[in-house]
This record gives C-alpha cells, structure tokens and sequence, in this order.
C-alpha cells in the first residue's frame, strides 16, 4: 500500500513545489481509495475544503492517518528546528 517513506515523499514533493502550483491532483491506478486519502491528508495540511473528498469517494483510512501523522510530524519537526 504506502510506507512511511512514501509519505515522506509526498509531503517533500509538494512542499517543494508549492508555490508553483494551483492545484494539486492526486491518483492512484484506480482513484478509488487511495488517492482520495492522499489528497485528503494534503487538503487538512494545507488547510483546504475536504469536503467534496469526502462525500465523492471512500478514502483508505490506513493511507490517510499515515500520510496525515507523517506530515504532523514532519511539520512538528521543522518548527522546532527553526
């Protein structure tokens, strides 16, 4: 499914390319569950609408707490470091 490492990949990737950026898709092989959990941890962390997320698709619970525990802790990590 996705590791801890993956969703150290995510995160790094789109902070890196943030203020490029409008929009951000997120899709899998079939977007049915694992993409809606990607792009719902990134819409909380980014403090977007995750409300259509929600009532279109089924997100995988296990891909979105990981994704969202590692961004939490990602972001800890980076305040008191700075």
């Amino acid at each position: 499914l996705i590791q801890e490492e993956d969703a150290v990949s995510i995160w790094n990737f789109v902070k890196q390319h943030l203020d490029g950026v409008g929009a951000i898709v997120c899709h899998c092989e079939q977007g049915l569950s694992r993409s809606p959990a990607v792009a719902w941890a990134l819409a909380e962390a980014l403090e977007g609408d995750v409300a259509a997320i929600l009532a279109e698709s089924q997100p995988n619970q296990f891909v979105y707490k990981l994704l969202r525990d590692t961004i939490m802790h990602l972001e800890s990590k980076e305040k008191n470091l700075g």
